[in-house]
C-alpha cells in the first residue's frame, strides 16, 4: 500500500507532467518588459533578461527569460532560438492556465516561477531554463537547456555536441554506479546536460531520485575531461 508522501509525490508529478508535457492549441500571449540593463556580453555575444509577471485567479506566474543578441554583422540564428524559447514559456503558461480552471484551487494559488542559468565549457554556453510549479505548497522543478557555440549560433541538437550514441551508454553506467544500492529507473531525457569549463554535469528534476526511501541520493552528476574527452566532438 502506498504511504501517503508517496500518494501525494505522485498526485504532484501528475499535475505537473499535465502542465509541463500537455497540449493546447493556443498560446497565451505573455507581455514581456523592457530588456534588463543588466546583461552579461561574452565576445560578440550578448545575454540579456526580459521578464513577465502576472496574477489571475487561480494561478500567478514571475517569468525571466533570456533574450540573445549577436553584434556585428553575423546574426546567426539567434532570432529562431529566442522564438523558442518564448514559445516554450508561453505554452507552459497556458497549459497553467487550463489546469488551473480544472482543479480551481481554493486555498492558494497555483505558482509557476521560470528563471535561467548560463554555463560554459568546450567553446558552448548553455542556457538552462528552470521552471518551478508550485501546487499546495509542494514544488517541483524541471529544466530545458538550450547550446549556443561561442560564434553565436543556436545547437539544435546535443548530437552535434558529443557522441550521443556513446556517451550516453557510459553515463547511464556511471550514474547507476553512483546510486547503488538502490536500483531505480531514470532516462537522460529527464535532464540537463551542460558544461562547465572541462567538465559535462547532468542534473536531473530532485523528484527522479527522491522518493521515500531515498532521499540522500545526489541528482547532479559530474564527469571530468578524462571520462568525457572521447566524447566530445
Amino acid at each position: 500500500m502506498l504511504n501517503p508522501r508517496t500518494i501525494k509525490t505522485t498526485f504532484m508529478l501528475i499535475s505537473t507532467l499535465m502542465i509541463f508535457n500537455g497540449c493546447t492549441k493556443k498560446l497565451t500571449k505573455i507581455n514581456f518588459k523592457d530588456i534588463s540593463l543588466n546583461s552579461n556580453k561574452m565576445n560578440s555575444l550578448i545575454i540579456n533578461s526580459i521578464s513577465s509577471k502576472e496574477e489571475s485567479q487561480f494561478y500567478e506566474y514571475n517569468i525571466r527569460i533570456p533574450k540573445l543578441i549577436i553584434e556585428g554583422k553575423e546574426k546567426g540564428n539567434l532570432e529562431e532560438l529566442n522564438n523558442e524559447i518564448n514559445d516554450y514559456v508561453s505554452q507552459i503558461v497556458a497549459r497553467l492556465d487550463i489546469v488551473s480552471k480544472e482543479l480551481k484551487p481554493e486555498n492558494k494559488k497555483f505558482s509557476l516561477k521560470i528563471n535561467y542559468e548560463i554555463y560554459h565549457g568546450h567553446n558552448i554556453y548553455t542556457i538552462i531554463l528552470i521552471a518551478t510549479q508550485e501546487i499546495n505548497d509542494s514544488p517541483i522543478t524541471n529544466y530545458r537547456s538550450y547550446y549556443i557555440q561561442d560564434k553565436g549560433n543556436y545547437i539544435h541538437n546535443i548530437d552535434d555536441i558529443i557522441k550521443t550514441d556513446e556517451a550516453f551508454p557510459f553515463f547511464i553506467k556511471k550514474i547507476k554506479e553512483k546510486i547503488l544500492p538502490n536500483e531505480l529507473l531514470f532516462d537522460l531525457q529527464q535532464a540537463v546536460i551542460y558544461f562547465e569549463n572541462k567538465k559535462i554535469i547532468i542534473k536531473f528534476p530532485e523528484y527522479t531520485f527522491k522518493l521515500d526511501d531515498t532521499e540522500e541520493l545526489p541528482n547532479i552528476f559530474e564527469f571530468n575531461e578524462s571520462e568525457i574527452a572521447q566524447f566530445v566532438k
